[in-house]
């Protein structure tokens, strides 16, 4: 063999760079070592699959035992712990697994755009599907004392659920925690390499205890205020929103989209969508009577933040009715108790990847930059990044993570087509799980 190992190297450099040239080079330009180390590798792959073969053979010869179906039956039970509901799920069972998450993200659950894989603790993980990837929202939500254990086993069904449909697993806009329990739950699904951490942007979080409106700092932001007031503009907060204050914001919402020429988001992005935001609170600027601003209030299960989602006004808006809104919304949060108000995430601010070698290199620096200049006809980054800064919050990154580093850029193109072109697209689900009875709208399944 070794004699002919010039000839396969030569043909090798014809072919074009894909993956018969990849084998080639892996199979036949190998020295005899690898070779033997391959042929090992085959050798132990072939011992598994006989050792795999003599247990269903056992398995079977266990079918005449009169307890076996009753055995098989109970093991059955304990594996059937993950429910998947589909996008178009009751509103109301979205409701009761949002409302005690500390993560103020998991009520965008309700905005029937995506699915959810969820286990018997009421923790799940948002996620769609889209070219071949399985696009998780931040990771597995759930309540402020969710265990590790449970978190691992969620984010263990999840990568399994991807690996039985071929989908390559993506974790959108989470935090470094999150990275922490995804790599090990992938080393105890027998993945050795770590997930790739591709930092998206820093999402604005404001200490209520520190925030004082008298202090040096908001001093234009105090002009502002007063000056809105001066104008005839007053705050209200709306605790449960009904069907006719709804219309009213519905009408503000049409006009703000047709000022920027802009199109509903979805996804990581809350849309106008009256179903999920109906009884939700709401903050509102009057102008005398008629309502010219308002923000959704995204409430978490443990009191501990106070997120906004969308944030819109009309064309008749004075200036600073936003400052206005925003000023008494984090004044009521501080008096209610909450410990951090949480404008969301600003993208492409101080953007680089995580690895160690590749820090502030390669392209997904220069990718950041080119959106933060030419991007700004498809989403106002730098006027949003300089409205939140102007609070002084504390920013925390947020993360794109991916198996390996040559996922990065069709994950990204995958994740900005949810957003911005598919908010509404129904996705198919039920592929990889063996299902085992039905339960309301979703179903349980067992965990390959």
């Amino acid at each position: 063999m070794d004699q002919h190992r010039p000839r396969f190297i030569a043909v090798a450099k014809f072919l074009p760079k894909s993956s018969p040239r990849k084998l080639l080079r892996s199979v036949f330009g190998l020295p005899a070592q690898k070779r033997t180390e391959i042929n090992l590798s085959l050798a132990d792959q072939a011992t598994r699959e006989l050792s795999l073969a003599d247990q269903a053979t056992r398995e079977s010869s266990q079918k005449d035992h009169p307890n076996f179906a009753q055995a098989s039956t109970t093991r059955q039970k304990s594996q059937a712990q993950f429910l998947e509901l589909g996008p178009q799920a009751d509103l109301e069972t979205l409701r009761a697994l949002a409302q005690p998450a500390s993560d103020p993200t998991a009520w965008l659950a309700l905005q029937h755009d995506k699915a959810l894989l969820a286990d018997v603790y009421g923790n799940f993980i948002p996620f769609t599907e889209q070219s071949g990837h399985q696009i998780a929202l931040r990771g597995a939500l759930g309540a402020n004392a969710l265990r590790p254990d449970r978190e691992s086993a969620l984010l263990s069904a999840f990568l399994a659920r991807a690996k039985s449909t071929r989908a390559v697993p993506v974790f959108y806009q989470a935090n470094a925690a999150t990275l922490a329990a995804v790599n090990l739950a992938a080393l105890n699904n027998g993945r050795k390499r770590p997930f790739v951490a591709y930092k998206l942007g820093e999402e604005a979080l404001l200490a209520l205890a520190d925030f004082d409106l008298a202090a040096p700092a908001y001093s234009g932001i105090r002009y502002s205020v007063r000056k809105a007031e001066k104008a005839g503009m007053r705050f209200e907060f709306c605790a449960k929103a009904n069907a006719e204050l709804l219309a009213q914001c519905a009408a503000i919402s049409q006009e703000w989209l047709r000022a920027r020429g802009a199109r509903e988001k979805g996804f990581s992005l809350g849309r106008f969508y009256p179903p999920a935001l109906l009884d939700m609170p709401m903050a509102l600027v009057y102008l005398g009577d008629a309502m010219v601003a308002f923000a959704n209030v995204l409430p978490s299960g443990d009191c501990s933040v106070l997120a906004v989602d969308l944030m819109r006004h009309s064309d008749l808006a004075p200036r600073g009715a936003m400052d206005l809104l925003f000023a008494k919304l984090i004044l009521w949060a501080k008096v209610q108790g909450f410990q951090d108000f949480s404008f969301g995430m600003s993208p492409l601010k101080d953007v680089a990847t995580l690895t160690d070698r590749h820090t502030h290199r390669g392209s997904w620096p220069k990718l950041a930059r080119l959106l933060d200049r030419k991007g700004e006809r498809f989403y106002n980054f730098r006027g949003l990044r300089a409205f939140k800064e102007k609070w002084h919050p504390n920013w925390t990154p947020r993360y794109m993570l991916v198996p390996a580093r040559r996922h990065a850029l069709p994950a990204l193109i995958a994740c900005t087509w949810v957003i911005c072109f598919a908010p509404s697209k129904t996705i198919g689900l039920g592929k990889c799980f063996a299902p085992s009875k039905t339960i309301g709208l979703g179903k349980v399944f067992c965990a390959k």
